[in-house]
């Protein structure tokens, strides 16, 4: 077989759509037009064609096209595992190996960054496109503080509101007696909610800092990984770059990808 494969990776919702595989004789798909392209650059019969003759279906490259991680990781692993498994069928060594290049649609680019790391020294990647891909970064945040600094604040309030006319009513006296004898509940009522607010503040930015200074001191376990800090999917940049012998990772998008537009519905609250 050829040592060199272009793989056409679909993005969200399109495993079954037929433009990222080869068409027929009456119809042409973005894969055969980008066969044809590349042939007249000199790579010719690269796009799936190998991958076909070694008996692979387009199922074994593909992933589920659901918007949900664990199914993008999933399909990473998959892609992956199936080019060493090419890569040995084509008696590919690291000193001669298969050239593998990549052109990936909304997160099927999530999912070739992903398998990237998995890829064994007999598979070289060549090139690799990505159209519309989102690429995701995350920082180390506690947000459930959030949750429970208004849940706290709701609180006070609440007792702040029940606390005198449930008192005056067990003990049978009236709002000037109470003011009169517990003189302090007067600014109490006033200042309670913002210590507590203040409190519940510093609680929260406490627990934050600890909880990024964890994820700074577990920074060595997603190195040893090859993991970035920040990046979800793929490895560090400074192993990318080596994985790609310091060639480009070419990204074409917009601010109306669907692809984006997808990622922003999927993170919406409902």
């Amino acid at each position: 077989m050829s040592t060199t494969v272009t793989l056409v990776i679909h993005g969200t919702f399109a495993s079954e759509a037929t433009w990222w595989r080869l068409g027929s004789r009456d119809h042409d798909s973005f894969a055969d037009r980008l066969e044809r392209e590349l042939s007249r650059r000199g790579l010719t019969d690269t796009v799936w064609k190998p991958v076909l003759a070694e008996h692979f279906d387009y199922s074994s490259f593909s992933w589920s096209g659901q918007n949900r991680h664990g199914d993008r990781v999933a399909g990473a692993r998959r892609l992956s595992s199936n080019l060493n498994e090419l890569a040995r069928r084509a008696v590919a060594t690291p000193s001669e190996p298969m050239t593998v290049n990549f052109v990936a649609h909304s997160h099927g680019g999530n999912v070739v960054l992903e398998a990237l790391r998995h890829l064994k020294p007999n598979v070289r990647v060549g090139r690799v496109v990505l159209l519309g891909t989102p690429l995701i970064t995350t920082r180390p945040a506690f947000r459930a503080m959030s949750f429970i600094f208004s849940a706290c604040l709701v609180t006070v309030f609440v007792g702040i509101l029940t606390y005198i006319p449930v008192g005056l009513f067990i003990r049978g006296r009236s709002l000037s007696d109470f003011v009169s004898t517990e003189w302090w509940t007067v600014p109490m009522l006033i200042l309670s909610p913002v210590i507590y607010a203040w409190m519940f503040w510093l609680l929260g930015s406490l627990t934050d800092v600890v909880w990024r200074i964890t994820c700074r001191v577990g920074e060595p376990l997603a190195w040893l990984r090859g993991k970035a800090r920040w990046l979800v999917y793929g490895p560090s940049p400074r192993k990318l770059a080596a994985i790609l012998r310091g060639g480009p990772v070419l990204l074409l998008t917009t601010h109306n990808d669907e692809a984006d537009i997808l990622l922003q519905v999927g993170s919406a609250p409902g």
